[in-house]
């Protein structure tokens, strides 16, 4: 009897430790860029930030297990990579990996990019709740599609500039996990600029809807 009961206690025991050492982290895609026109025979490679959003530190030995989805209305491609930490990572602090080398397209479409934390090998339970927003590409398609350029944010101000004013658009700005933090309407300019308070440093994305549905993204960094 004495046996169980301890055989019990030390697996509460060890359950709550597994739960103590559940992180959680944020993922933002820095390649490919936002809104790329890319030939159809191009290749891209995919690198990400991940930020260790705690509550632990994550040692350097352990190991992080990616998804990469990449894909469009036709099909889609996921890719399971792992990467070594390869420094300690503390909390708040953000690390770069290239997880992706010359993927190649399966033909002219719009894709997205998608990038995802599993899980650490040390500890499975360690994931990104709510990963950061996709980046859609566009590959083989001549025409000249509306993009956002310029973006910065200065003195609690979001600037832009778009290559063509936009009617009854939607303007929004996410986090790096893709929450909304601020949502306005468009008006009839190619320059543009909003009042914004981001409340902490890192990086954000400005999310132009155009009236019939059609999205443009790019990032910003608030320092």
């Amino acid at each position: 009897m004495k046996r169980i009961i301890t055989s019990i206690l030390l697996l509460l025991l060890f359950g709550l430790q597994v739960k103590s050492q559940s992180n959680e982290f944020e993922v933002g895609i820095l390649s490919p860029i936002a809104n790329q026109i890319l030939d159809t025979n191009a290749k891209i490679n995919v690198s990400i930030v991940l930020i260790n959003k705690g509550p632990n530190v994550v040692n350097s030995n352990d190991k992080i297990l990616f998804r990469i989805k990449i894909g469009s209305n036709d099909s889609t491609t996921f890719i399971d990579t792992s990467v070594f930490a390869g420094r300690l990572i503390r909390v708040d602090e953000t690390v770069r990996y290239d997880l992706v080398d010359s993927f190649a397209f399966y033909g002219s479409n719009r894709y997205e990019v998608c990038a995802s934390v599993q899980g650490t090998i040390a500890y499975p339970t360690n994931s990104s709740k709510k990963p950061g927003p996709c980046v859609g590409v566009l590959v083989g398609e001549k025409e000249i599609q509306n993009k956002i350029n310029k973006v910065y944010f200065a003195e609690g101000r979001i600037r832009f500039e778009l290559d063509q004013a936009i009617q009854n658009g939607t303007l929004q700005v996410l986090s790096i996990t893709g929450q909304e933090l601020l949502r306005k309407r468009t008006n009839n300019s190619k320059r543009q600029e909003f009042s914004f308070n981001p409340g902490a440093k890192g990086i954000y994305f400005l999310r132009v809807t155009e009236s019939k549905g059609s999205t443009m993204i790019n990032k910003f960094i608030v320092r």
